[in-house]
């Protein structure tokens, strides 16, 4: 994992993505006990060109001089497959400017809010990531309700959230 950190800090430094945040099931490592999850997922904010269109050959070729591998969708680190997100937009790339800054072995990384990632887990609307959910739930993960209510109300996802919160009564 540190060399996915090393990697991604050194992605930002060197300008070819504009920012970062760990997402997905391994972004709950930071809140919650770990639950399975086969790739790490990350969002990044990526340049997008002059014609609205991403090109992620930068990208994949400072992975390659670091001797990284592409294996289908993923970037394989070692034996760690990361999956990168490139977002331009809306509550993804909110999620990316509001992402805090953890610390792993020494190491900064950053790491989806837990309210963020909660409302991306109901946007992507998986059974498995209303589960997780539902975990964050019951493990009391500090949230604080009124960042989450503003975001749910922002990005129309309101009605998802009281279906998951009516589960736990």
């Amino acid at each position: 994992m540190k060399a996915v950190i090393e990697f991604l800090n050194n992605l930002e430094q060197e300008k070819i993505i504009k920012g970062y945040a760990l997402a997905g099931g391994t972004a709950l490592l930071f809140y919650t006990e770990p639950v399975t999850t086969y790739d790490v997922d990350i969002f990044i904010s990526y340049p997008v060109g002059p014609k609205g269109l991403i090109d992620l050959r930068p990208l994949y070729r400072a992975a390659e001089e670091k001797g990284y591998k592409a294996k289908d969708e993923h970037i394989m680190i070692g034996k760690i497959p990361i999956q990168l997100f490139p977002v331009d937009s809306g509550l993804e790339l909110e999620s990316v400017e509001e992402a805090l800054e953890k610390e792993y072995e020494g190491s900064k990384i950053k790491v989806l809010s837990p309210e963020y990632l909660i409302a991306n887990m109901l946007n992507t609307n998986r059974s498995k990531d209303k589960e997780r959910i539902l975990k964050m739930l019951d493990d009391e993960v500090a949230i604080d309700n009124n960042k989450l209510d503003r975001i749910l109300i922002k990005y129309n996802l309101k009605n998802k959230w009281e279906k998951i919160i009516d589960k736990t009564k």
